[in-house]
């Protein structure tokens, strides 16, 4: 595990967190958010932990407003995007950035036909085709 000492700084400063790499490719931010409004695109899909304060969240595609505090979590698809909205003190927050779902994957041996599991793969036609239906 190491720390990017460099903090990521949005919306003036007032937004901030630092950025933990975890072996095996892992990543995590870890974060305060101070009053106010702010939109966030996602890449990844994302896992918010609150860890203290409060916010109201707003995830895009959804009509609701959802109040966080400390202890509670909630989940942004990829490719998409949410407003968090502070307001009074500061929220702090654990970011974790997810496993893109829905991907193909492929083992990285390909079993031999008659010893693929068959939650990794299907056959058809008789050929082996990987992980069509990601878990």
């Amino acid at each position: 595990m190491s720390v990017v000492a460099k903090a990521n700084v949005y919306f003036g400063g007032n937004v901030v967190s630092h950025t933990v790499l975890l072996q095996g490719g892992g990543k995590k931010t870890l974060g305060l958010i101070r009053k106010g409004s702010f939109h966030f695109d996602t890449g990844a899909p994302e896992l918010m932990e609150i860890v203290d304060g409060s916010c109201n969240v707003m995830i895009d595609g959804e009509n609701e407003v959802r109040a966080y505090g400390p202890g509670t979590r909630f989940e942004v698809p990829g490719k998409s995007g949410f407003r968090i909205e502070v307001l009074d003190g500061i929220c702090q927050y654990i970011c974790s950035f997810l496993p893109r779902r829905g991907r193909w994957r492929f083992p990285r041996k390909v079993p031999s036909p008659g010893h693929c599991p068959p939650e990794i793969c299907i056959r058809k036609s008789g050929r082996h085709q990987g992980d069509l239906f990601p878990k």
